[in-house]
């Protein structure tokens, strides 16, 4: 009797070492994806990088126009939710989102100048956001550092930004992006080696 329990210890132990290697395995083939997910997102974000600053004043345009197709779709299913649901508040949000997307396509010029505003705000805060993260690697860092200097370039010239400029900031982003998603794939697959 003694060793019988003994035996179905020493079995469950096996089992035991056994799925966690299994874990382990998973885990790495896990990382090992991730990371050529985000090596294939990193090479993908910089060929867009590089075509939106050699395209700038179309990739500003297109975002533009983008922008505002959306804003009216967006708004238009906030809409119709508001009225399946009677909310008054949602259905008022809708008719703004619509109202804000029609105003961006009817005045692309000002729209544009307040998209300067916007994005500048949006680089000012993300690169914030990259510096001072927790573990953020030095790379991360210096992506932060410039996404706020881009961010204060912007804010300086919204009132006069133009679909070039735009379409220059956007493609900058996204090389800075493409690189930090480059530097983390190629870490993962290292770990999962």
């Amino acid at each position: 009797m003694v060793t019988n329990v003994k035996e179905r210890q020493g079995t469950g132990a096996v089992v035991e070492e056994e799925l966690k290697k299994i874990k382990q395995t998973q885990l790495t083939d896990m990382a090992g994806g991730i990371g050529r997910a985000l090596t294939a997102a990193g090479i993908m974000q910089l060929i867009f990088g590089v075509v939106a600053i050699a395209a700038s004043g179309l990739v500003g345009t297109l975002f533009e126009m983008v922008l505002s197709v959306a804003l009216m779709a967006g708004g238009a299913v906030q809409i119709v939710g508001a009225v399946a649901r009677n909310n008054g508040g949602r259905f008022v949000l809708g008719v703004i989102t619509v109202l804000a997307g029609a105003l961006a396509a009817a005045h692309p010029i000002f729209a544009l100048a307040f998209m300067g505003v916007l994005i500048g705000l949006y680089l000012v805060a993300s690169g914030i956001a990259r510096f001072f993260g927790a573990g953020r690697p030095a790379l991360t860092r210096i992506g932060g550092i410039i996404g706020v200097i881009l961010g204060i370039v912007v804010l300086a010239q919204a009132g006069t930004a133009s679909a070039a400029l735009i379409g220059i900031f956007v493609g900058v982003s996204l090389l800075i992006d493409g690189i930090i998603s480059l530097s983390a794939g190629s870490n993962l697959r290292k770990v999962a080696v």
